[in-house]
């Protein structure tokens, strides 16, 4: 669309343009300069114009229809759309958009200027004055497509980049106009950076600055006007109070008016008496003290202190013989505050420290230090104040790495609570500092309050983001506390501890969005709960959003899109909330989590997620789940250097029986045999669970293949639960499959039988429908009888590798005969096992995760039934239809679940149209999930080879050839002609 971007400056619009607005509302401008009335009423039709506008590319229909008309039926979606279109034409002239029979763009001489692509491009070329002067707002600020979460996905993220940009912008703008001294215009631009940012301590430090540049009473008394509004609307609309370096400033300007005023009057000036955090003139009058109202008001809570501390000294002696002669970096002191407000309330200058260290003790790993303790240390001082180097002295003596200074001041019938938090190994700067304000009568919710500020300011490592915001979106200090407890248990990996603290905290503020999203994410990885909680819980999550900024919200609308299988969708959120915001650990983890587990099903290598959790680590060096991600990033790409010192790492980080695991993997990718051999042993006396993981990381990543035997074999010995056993045997035989031992795999399948029938014949099948094995039609005939039997669902089991399945057997049976009734030709039987599958996927009481997978694997049977027809295009989309989405992490890891038969025969596809770059990146994805997809993987570098070859890169040729013959080099008898083959033609390139 030529004539759309900046090129076109905004002041610069001739008489036969349009002009589309986009920052702030949504308007078309006419070439006269008017508004088109008609449009105006119909937002959705502009919506459509801005996709199309912003797009780099034509759009699709079928895409349109789903962003704008998905709640529609699909005939009347596209006559809304062709109708949608038609208006568009009538307005911006016949031939303004392009449509073809499947794709549709706006023309590219289209006379339209979008104001969001002018922006863009203003920034590019470092008009930043420009580009400030431009932002009218957030991107389609107030438009909403109703139904439409992809419509809301794509706004929020060109809002976020938008705004980005804008921010950005003035900060390089205030940084011009500062350097040139233009003070108006500094507060201008700094007030509109605050406005859109007022969380941003850059933007108020920059607007309350360029107020008091001039240093005069005037100029001080705006930039603390300035201040308190601030203040007021953090308090308001996020409950957080300003940044430390914020208040500071605000407090040197103080500072400075009452000296002056002292130097005017000749009258003293109030002094703190313990000043960690001096206060701050508001905007609401003084009133004459009023000690005896006060006193009636706080006599409640006073009476709880009155106990005399007759034991002063004797206990003293004890804590002080007994004090740790290390300092704790989590233990707490909380020191008497400094109270001012007459004799009424001066019992809270020991009542805050039993207040106080209360609300703190147990917050995550905080451990608060005995109040009486503390008070008996300080007996003799009431009355003076405790300077921090005084405070830290006492601190230490109990092994505290931390405390607590505070003021208390009542005037006229409010209290005003400060309190700053000190860390004793770094300098006398508070490491966090929080003010409260309100009635005496509120004081148990004012202690609330101040424990819930500490806790978000100490919280500044960029590791630490989801604790700074769940403590300013809950109005509940016992469900923060809950909170920060399954925070403690989640990053150590002990998954079934934070879920069981995430409960809490969501029991405890029903609408605490980060509670919801972490009990999903503790449900997800710990293997707790079904599928449908699961998504229930990221669901809800969404649903109390709103009481989120934009940064939080993205996390949480980005999880339940990963839960509810829109990958590409999530993918796209986490890396909108990772542009707009570099340092969330949070986003980039997440957006490796996508990238590694999904990339496979979509076609894509997980190797992608190397730069997510390389980020994840740059941020949060001790992250154990990105550094665990990395090992077996780093060993599929043979970095045996990086491997080892990453395990390294996370070995240390690990202190559950996952050591073993990580053990296990260091000694079959490094060790000598009496390393292995250790391993092994440790692993015989390991949870089934962890004995599992051992030898599927180890297979899939080591690619060590014996090494996985020996592991595996521990779960066939007799003392195991017979379906662990049955299972250990079905793994044996995938792993000799994998090296081209059709005859072993048979064995191990047969053992499995006896102890488990079902699970054997549908194993078996599934591996007989492998297109590269060829066996015979009767062997074919036979494993397709053996599933096709018809009869109820076996009864659930609580094993978790087999878990996910329950229910879902009579499924699994159906897409296995009809994927062989295809390959045996018999295409009228498969299309009637597909039918089957829809009708179990709508039985009434089918949950999401049965129609989700019966949809999904009904569309499979049809694209392999097709396949055998020849109509090899039909067999693709068919493929796209079937990829499961609205289902388990847990039923993705199954083999079935884990889709590699449709992977591969994709390739299979796309090789024999001649599509060699489709199909090298569906190959190159076979295999890489885990050990159920294992067997595919010396096929899938077969043929990569064989395609490199003819594509004439001879090197990737020979890599991908010696690759297969190392895995298949010792295969049954009938295969070896196929490693010979390969072995002479690596030889020759």
């Amino acid at each position: 669309m030529r004539g759309s971007t900046g090129s076109q400056h905004v002041n610069t619009l001739n008489g036969n343009r349009f002009r589309l607005v986009t920052l702030g509302r949504l308007a078309l401008v006419g070439p006269a300069g008017k508004e088109d009335a008609a449009l105006g009423k119909q937002r959705r039709k502009l919506a459509l114009l801005a996709v199309l506008a912003l797009a780099r590319r034509p759009m699709t229909r079928d895409a349109l229809v789903e962003m704008f008309w998905g709640d529609q039926d699909e005939q009347r979606a596209r006559h809304s759309l062709s109708e949608a279109l038609s208006h568009l034409r009538r307005v911006l002239g016949r031939e303004a958009i392009a449509a073809r029979q499947a794709d549709i763009a706006l023309a590219d001489d289209l006379p339209l200027d979008v104001d969001a692509l002018q922006l863009a491009d203003l920034f590019e070329r470092r008009s930043y004055s420009e580009a400030a002067a431009l932002y009218g707002g957030p991107f389609l600020d107030g438009v909403y497509v109703a139904g439409s979460t992809t419509f809301d996905h794509w706004a929020d993220g060109h809002r976020a980049r938008l705004e980005s940009l804008f921010l950005q912008a003035c900060e390089r703008q205030y940084a011009i106009l500062a350097r040139a001294q233009q003070l108006p215009e500094c507060a201008e631009l700094a007030g509109r950076w605050l406005d859109a940012s007022p969380l941003s301590a850059a933007a108020a430090l920059a607007l309350i600055g360029a107020l008091e540049a001039p240093g005069t009473p005037e100029a001080d008394r705006q930039a603390l006007d300035a201040y308190e509004r601030l203040r007021v609307r953090l308090a308001r609309e996020y409950r957080a109070a300003p940044a430390a370096e914020v208040v500071a400033l605000a407090e040197k300007i103080e500072a400075r008016r009452v000296a002056r005023g002292k130097a005017s009057s000749g009258a003293p000036a109030l002094e703190s008496a313990s000043d960690p955090a001096p206060i701050i003139a508001t905007s609401t009058p003084d009133r004459p003290e009023r000690p005896g109202r006060i006193r009636r008001q706080l006599a409640p809570f006073a009476a709880a202190f009155l106990v005399l501390l007759v034991t002063a000294a004797a206990l003293l002696a004890r804590v002080w013989k007994h004090a740790s002669s290390t300092v704790s970096p989590s233990a707490v002191a909380v020191l008497p505050f400094a109270v001012r407000g007459g004799p009424g309330v001066q019992y809270l200058r020991q009542g805050m420290v039993h207040l106080l260290s209360t609300n703190l003790d147990g917050a995550g790993a905080l451990r608060t230090v005995d109040p009486r303790a503390v008070l008996a240390s300080t007996v003799g001082s009431d009355g003076v104040a405790l300077d921090p180097k005084r405070a830290r002295a006492i601190a230490r003596r109990f092994g505290a790495g931390l405390y607590v200074l505070g003021d208390v001041v009542a005037a006229g019938e409010r209290l005003r609570i400060s309190a700053a938090l000190y860390d004793q190994r770094q300098s006398v700067r508070p490491l966090a500092q929080a003010v409260v304000e309100g009635a005496p009568t509120e004081l148990f919710a004012l202690v609330d309050r101040l424990a819930a500020q500490l806790l978000a300011a100490q919280s500044r490592g960029s590791a630490d983001q989801l604790v700074r915001i769940a403590a300013v979106t809950t109005a509940s200090l016992p469900a923060l506390k809950a909170y920060l407890d399954g925070e403690e248990e989640y990053r150590a990996g002990r998954y079934p501890a934070a879920f069981d603290a995430y409960q809490r905290a969501a029991a405890l503020d029903t609408a605490f969005a980060l509670a919801h999203l972490r009990l999903s994410q503790a449900a997800t990885w710990g293997a707790i709960w079904t599928w449908e909680q699961i998504i229930d819980a990221s669901g809800r999550a969404v649903r109390h959003a709103d009481r989120l900024g934009r940064r939080p919200r993205l996390l949480v609308e980005a999880f339940h899109d990963y839960n509810r299988g829109a990958y590409e969708d999530a993918e796209r959120l986490y890396r909108t909330l990772v542009a707009a915001y570099p340092d969330d650990v949070e986003g980039w983890y997440q957006l490796g989590e996508v990238l590694f587990h999904c990339n496979p099903l979509r076609g894509r290598s997980f190797l992608e997620s190397r730069e997510a959790f390389e980020r994840v680590l740059a941020l949060e060096p001790a992250h154990r789940g990105a550094l665990i991600h990395l090992v077996r990033v780093a060993a599929e790409e043979r970095r045996s250097a990086e491997v080892e010192v990453l395990l390294a790492r996370a070995i240390a980080l690990t202190h559950d029986d996952g050591v073993l695991e990580l053990r296990a993997f260091h000694a079959f990718a490094f060790g000598d045999g009496a390393e292995q051999d250790e391993a092994v042993g440790a692993l015989r006396q390991a949870r089934d669970e962890v004995v599992h993981r051992s030898f599927d990381r180890i297979a899939v990543y080591a690619h060590d293949l014996a090494g996985a035997e020996r592991i595996a074999a521990i779960l066939a010995d007799p003392s195991r639960p017979p379906e662990v056993r049955a299972m250990a045997h079905v793994w044996l035989a995938q792993l000799e499959l994998a090296q081209g031992r059709w005859r072993s795999a048979q064995t191990q399948l047969t053992a499995a039988e006896q102890l488990s029938p079902l699970i054997a014949r549908e194993q078996r099948a599934l591996m007989m429908a492998a297109p590269f094995l060829d066996r015979p039609r009767s062997e074919l005939e036979a494993a397709r009888a053996a599933v096709a039997v018809t009869g109820e669902e076996p009864r659930r089991t609580d094993y978790v590798i087999l878990a996910p399945l329950n229910g879902l057997h009579r499924h699994l049976r159906a897409y296995l005969t009809g994927v062989l009734d295809a390959q045996l030709g018999q295409v009228g039987e498969a299309f009637r096992s597909a039918a089957k599958l829809d009708t179990l996927a709508l039985a009434a009481g089918a949950g999401s995760e049965a129609r989700g997978f019966g949809q999904a694997l009904a569309s499979s049977v049809r694209a392999h039934a097709a396949l055998a027809q020849g109509r090899r295009e039909e067999a693709l989309a068919g493929f796209d239809r079937g990829r499961l989405t609205l289902v388990s992490e847990g039923l993705l890891l199954t083999a079935v679940g884990a889709q590699a038969l449709e992977r591969y025969t994709r390739g299979e596809v796309l090789r024999e149209m001649g599509r060699y770059p489709e199909a090298l990146v569906w190959y190159a994805a076979s295999g890489e999930a885990g050990l159920d997809q294992l067997a595919y993987l010396a096929p899938a570098h077969l043929r990569q080879a064989e395609m490199y070859e003819k594509l004439g890169d001879k090197q990737k040729a020979a890599e991908h050839y010696g690759r297969f013959v190392g895995l298949w080099k010792e295969c049954d008898p009938e295969l070896r002609p196929l490693v010979d083959e390969a072995r002479r033609k690596a030889a020759a390139l």
